[in-house]
């Protein structure tokens, strides 16, 4: 799996390599907090808690009011399994999401309030693997985000960004339970969670 990670890290490179080259182009880092997401499951409940998240932002307008970017967002938190009987347990885990998509702004003088919607995957990294005594491993799964905010240039190249997200990450495409949070013996319901983020930072223009 870090193999994998570090593929995708390689990628994003890149592709901000690309970006740079373009007539217009931003990075933004920002800072906030996480709503972790819940999941049923036969004999409990699994929850990633709520806490601090990063997330990290380049962007390139390829034409005006518009915008590609590509995210990385880190959620350093822990799972929190909740069985129906017996005691509460807890590991680390580290959410990662990888994100590639567009903004549309709706620029009014300084302000940039944007709407955004993009594609992409989460990885889950578990501190531990085992979790009530079932295996558990890292898993990449498919996610996207919708969100809202708005970028404030107080000066040409430096401007204050503000933005919520909401995050879906797809469990299981199929009738099968996903192996993952607990493994496939804990048999989750549903197809997918939902999560959420609100998040402020810098924009830098280069």
């Amino acid at each position: 799996m870090r193999k994998t990670l570090a593929t995708v890290f390689l990628m994003f490179v890149m592709a901000s390599s690309t970006a740079i080259g373009q007539d217009k182009a931003d990075l933004s880092g920002m800072a906030g907090y996480a709503f972790g997401a819940s999941v049923d499951v036969f004999s409990g409940k699994m929850k990633v808690e709520d806490g601090a998240t990063y997330s990290a932002t380049l962007g390139f307008k390829p034409q005006r009011n518009s915008q590609v970017e590509l995210n990385w967002t880190y959620h350093p938190t822990d799972l929190r399994y909740t069985p129906f009987t017996g005691p509460i347990e807890k590991i680390g885990l580290d959410v990662h999401y990888f994100q590639i998509g567009g903004i549309q702004e709706f620029p009014s003088g300084q302000a940039e309030p944007f709407v955004k919607f993009s594609l992409g995957a989460t990885y889950f990294d578990p501190a531990s693997g085992t979790l009530n005594e079932v295996n558990i491993s890292s898993e990449w799964r498919f996610s996207f985000m919708f969100g809202l905010g708005a970028k404030y240039f107080f000066s040409p190249k430096v401007g204050l960004r503000l933005q919520g997200d909401l995050i879906g990450t797809f469990l299981s495409s199929s009738g099968g339970a996903f192996c993952g949070f607990g493994g496939c013996t804990l048999g989750l319901f549903g197809y997918g969670m939902f999560s959420g983020d609100l998040l402020a930072g810098l924009t830098i223009a280069i």
